[in-house]
Order: C-alpha cells, then structure tokens, then sequence
C-alpha cells in the first residue's frame, strides 16, 4: 500500500482501518490522532511509552526496524551487484554506520536472499494480527 505517508493518509481519509508503520513514522505521527495499538519492538519505546509490546500482550512477534533498498524489476544483475557492494562498502565506514545507528538502526547488510526470507517470515508472523488490531481500535 505505499509508504508510511500514503498509509497515513490512508487512515486519515477512512479508508484504512489499520496500518504498520515504522516506530519513526509512529513518533512522526504522535500528534495526529492516530492511536498506535501495539509495537513489534523487543521493549517498549521511549517516546511510546504507553504502546504496550506484541510480546507484552501474549503475541511472541518481533520485527526488527529495517531499511531495505530496492530496485526496479529486471534491472540488470551486474547493476545490482554494482549497488551491493557499494553498500557493503559504506556500511563498513564508521561514519555511515553511526548514521544509521543514530536513526536507530543496525548498520549491517543482509544479502538479499536473507531479506526475502525475513520478509516472508514477518509476513507469516503479523498478518495474523490484523484482525485483532482491528477489534482493538473498534
């Protein structure tokens, strides 16, 4: 469904009832209105401090906070390799990674088949929950 800023708007508008966001977006968004249900973060979050945990509420579900770069379908494979290792590369600069760790993220990079399977795995996990989120906001 897009970003977080068209699934923002998307619940604003009404025609969404509930929606995944990063916890940035969920800071971002604090004043909005929203109400955010449940975080799928290991504890709570300091500026949430009153959005309980899957885990916290009986649902053993962690997603970590990624970042996931993509390309267009059928981009050229030594084009893909070429971005790779220019990631691999700037995650192994100290500067970057600080960066990264500063937005509160892991500087590291997984290697895509890696994220595929994360993905399907977090998939997997949390469309089981969107029932329950939307009793939860009724």
């Amino acid at each position: 469904m897009g970003g977080g800023a068209k699934r923002y708007q998307s619940l604003l508008g009404g025609h969404t009832d509930t929606a995944m966001f990063a916890t940035q977006e969920l800071v971002q968004f604090k004043e909005s209105g929203l109400k955010p249900v449940i975080m799928l973060t290991e504890e709570r979050v300091p500026e949430l401090p009153d959005v309980p945990t899957a885990k916290e509420l009986g649902i053993d579900v962690v997603v970590p906070s990624q970042r996931i770069w993509l390309a267009p379908k059928g981009a050229p494979e030594d084009r893909l390799e070429l971005l790779r290792d220019a990631f691999r590369q700037a995650m192994a600069q100290e500067e970057v990674a600080q960066q990264l760790r500063d937005f509160g993220l892991n500087p590291t990079f997984v290697e895509p088949d890696v994220v595929k399977a994360q993905l399907e795995e977090a998939l997997a996990e949390t469309l089981p929950l969107v029932p329950a989120a939307r009793q939860a906001v009724q």
